[in-house]
């Protein structure tokens, strides 16, 4: 499955990687007047609205399989009404955040602001947004009930690992979930791990700025306190998963001579993604290691080829990572997949001749992967969660489904038949794009009406007795442990 672009991540990611990623580009483009003083007329807003909701409905199969079709009608309603008479362009994204995200369904959103923003342009559109102090200078735990506090850039004082917030500048912390939950796509067990896990990056959408005024409840021998924190770029935080690095892979060893890959999101060219994974199973051939892990736990999905490439190196079993597509065909999608070229241009070729309305049903049969140049034959655990998602639970369902690795952690917050294929759209007045899927999925075992989501073979608690554990990963290397060495 191929999903998204390379500025779509405001859907999986909240809106500052979209933001900052798009605002990079040194396209020169037409000025948008993304700052806070210029503004459009409620009108247009409203014709960005209604043009909105009329493209998701033509590239979705079924827009509304997770929603009421009149209270979205309510909703909508309700927060044009709210509109002032020249909102700004911050404001319809906003709206259209809130009002994509009652559609229930991980795909739908807002994509991102128009693409072409560069020089002084891009900088007013961040000091619009951010202001001029940065995001919250800490990470948070995506499974905990609360915000607590999961890393903090080095050189930070006052505030530690486990620490509980309370309080951001006035807001309760319950509220400020409350109100990023409403905010984002997908089943409620997906807003919940992301209003945690990209909170400090989403707190602009709830109106929080820098200076950040914070209560923390009491801990250990400290009782409830405030402090008062300056904002951080967004490198200065930790880095988890290979977000900042160079790629969207990488591996190492971990105690117990145990291999870790850290597989964060599949939006490598397929080509270049090859080339690492080759250097990667080269480098465990030479290592050696007694068993090795894969984290997907973070991986937001992408291009489902590279799932396929990644598992000819661990295994040789026949599978199939979903049975069938079925792929509705529209105006919208045509005119999107248009703009592509090259290798994106020859895969939607075939779908862009079709007549629009028609549903293209493509079976899946099992095969087995090619060989691989330098596989590994060892036992091999694959940790999952809530924030496994889109093509990357494709790749997890076709795990547990054919036993091709031992699943660890939580299930995924998504059904495993799930729709996928993104296509956009650009509002008429904005320039924003809102996105949706124009394919459904069916699972690898071919259960076509089965709604569970994937689950771990070997179920974990992932909330830590401790800050800095992982329960998941802790369990996939005891379980390695006690399996035959590979040959």
């Amino acid at each position: 499955m191929r999903s998204f672009g390379s500025c779509r991540a405001g859907l999986l990611c909240a809106g500052l990687l979209a933001l900052t990623g798009c605002a990079a580009d040194g396209g020169a483009g037409p000025a948008h007047g993304f700052d806070r003083g210029v503004t459009m007329t409620r009108g247009q807003a409203i014709e960005d609205i209604d043009f909105a909701l009329a493209a998701l409905d033509d590239i979705h199969p079924d827009l509304y399989w997770r929603a009421d079709r009149a209270e979205i009608a309510r909703r909508e309603q309700a927060l044009t009404d709210g509109l002032p008479q020249n909102p700004t362009k911050f404001d319809l994204y906003i709206l259209l955040s809130q009002l994509t995200a009652l559609f229930n369904d991980g795909h739908v959103g807002v994509s991102s602001f128009p693409q072409r923003l560069g020089g002084s342009e891009a900088r007013s559109v961040l000091r619009g947004y951010f202001g001029t102090g940065g995001i919250f200078p800490a990470t948070f735990d995506p499974y905990a009930d609360g915000v607590r506090v999961l890393s903090v850039p080095a050189g930070t004082s006052a505030l530690t690992p486990g620490d509980v917030i309370t309080r951001i500048n006035d807001v309760s912390a319950d509220e400020l979930l409350r109100r990023l939950e409403a905010q984002y796509p997908g089943s409620a067990a997906t807003k919940r791990y992301h209003a945690r896990a990209d909170l400090g990056e989403m707190l602009w959408q709830a109106g929080i700025h820098a200076p950040f005024r914070v209560d923390l409840a009491p801990a250990g021998s400290l009782g409830a306190r405030t402090v008062t924190l300056q904002g951080v770029k967004p490198a200065d935080l930790a880095d988890p998963l290979p977000r900042q690095s160079e790629s969207w892979i990488r591996y190492r060893l971990v105690d117990g001579n145990i291999g870790l890959i850290e597989f964060a999101e599949m939006i490598e060219k397929p080509k270049r993604f090859e080339e690492r994974l080759m250097g990667i199973f080269k480098r465990i051939a030479s290592d050696k290691p007694r068993g090795l892990v894969i984290d997907i736990r973070r991986n937001p999905g992408g291009d489902s080829m590279l799932g396929d490439l990644l598992l000819r190196y661990v295994t040789r079993k026949p599978y199939r990572a979903f049975a069938e597509r079925h792929w509705k065909v529209s105006h919208t999608c045509q005119d999107w997949y248009g703009t592509f070229d090259g290798e994106q241009a020859d895969y939607f070729k075939s779908y862009r001749a079709k007549p629009a309305g028609q549903m293209l049903v493509n079976s899946v049969a099992e095969r087995s992967p090619l060989p691989a140049p330098y596989p590994y034959g060892g036992p091999v655990a694959v940790l999952i969660g809530p924030g496994t998602f889109s093509s990357a639970e494709i790749m997890a369902d076709a795990i547990g489904a054919y036993h091709l690795a031992t699943l660890f952690g939580e299930p995924t917050s998504e059904p495993a038949s799930l729709y996928g294929e993104v296509c956009e759209a650009s509002l008429p007045h904005s320039g924003i794009r809102v996105a949706a899927p124009s394919a459904y999925f069916v699972r690898a075992n071919g259960d076509e009406k089965s709604v569970a989501p994937v689950m771990p073979d070997v179920p974990v608690d992932e909330d830590p007795v401790r800050p800095g554990s992982d329960p998941a990963l802790d369990a996939a290397r005891s379980w390695i442990r006690n399996q035959p060495p590979a040959p």
